[in-house]
């Protein structure tokens, strides 16, 4: 297990009430994260979840439709655990995309492009398409899209990513099946 680099900003004490007291990042807690059979049996609170309803004026004044956005809190322990896990992922995905030769190609919600961000990949983008003789562009908004995967087809790739074949390790499981538990 890689070292938990205690952020201020990633693992801050949140002050959002749960149904779990708030906890401090100290060596316990470190312990605890860095244990995949404390991870494997941990049981996750469910999540405290709310929404946030906002429309906008257009240009002739009227409203827009509401659009809504579903907040979801995790409990304070729970929290730290996804965004330890998080880490995890993302150096072994920036690995698998490297491995694969597919590092060109998805770059969302990468942290391994320093000195990059959207702004530089969108031009990349452009400069591209500006280069070619002929294009085809399809541009698309995806409604929802995160709430429709197929989670059958998610745990199988996060096996594949993580190593695993398609099997996930017991704590992998726990913090897959907390997340996207109605799926077995």
């Amino acid at each position: 297990m890689p070292k938990i680099k205690k952020t201020r900003k990633k693992y801050k004490v949140k002050q959002f009430p749960h149904f779990d007291q708030r906890i401090q990042v100290n060596n316990t807690v470190k312990r605890n994260l860095r244990d995949p059979s404390y991870i494997a049996t941990h049981s996750f609170y469910p999540f405290i979840h709310y929404q946030i309803i906002t429309r906008k004026y257009r240009k002739n004044k009227t409203l827009s439709d509401p659009k809504i956005r579903d907040i979801y809190y995790a409990g304070h322990m729970d929290g730290y655990i996804f965004t330890h896990y998080a880490e995890i992922l993302n150096k072994r995905y920036n690995d698998f995309c490297v491995e694969t030769n597919i590092d060109h190609v998805a770059i969302a919600y990468r942290n391994n492009k320093e000195g990059k961000n959207n702004i530089h990949f969108a031009s990349e983008v452009i400069q591209f398409i500006s280069d070619q003789q002929n294009a085809f562009i399809f541009v698309s908004d995806f409604s929802s899209y995160f709430d429709n995967l197929d989670h059958v087809m998610l745990k199988k790739n996060l096996a594949r990513v993580l190593g695993r074949g398609e099997r996930l390790s017991k704590d992998w499981w726990n913090v897959f099946n907390s997340t996207f538990g109605h799926e077995k």
